[in-house]
């Protein structure tokens, strides 16, 4: 059996962390739109959105110490 041990860091986002929350919720609203869920439509949340929940210290990354 593989070891699922992992060294895993909750951290307040940062603005350099913007883009890959982006890349991140893209892939999720694909996938819930691909399962006829219609939820985060137009655009909704906007790079905008999660910014200002990053600069406001309400976003949160969780991060795998090994891989970055």
């Amino acid at each position: 059996m593989a070891n699922c041990e992992t060294n895993l860091t909750v951290r307040t986002a940062l603005e350099s962390d913007l883009d890959e929350i982006m890349t991140i919720i893209e892939a999720a609203r694909d996938f819930i739109h691909s399962q006829g869920i219609h939820q985060w439509v137009n655009g909704y949340p906007s790079s905008n959105v999660i910014l200002d929940d990053i600069k406001s210290g309400n976003s949160y990354v969780l991060v795998d110490e090994e891989s970055g």
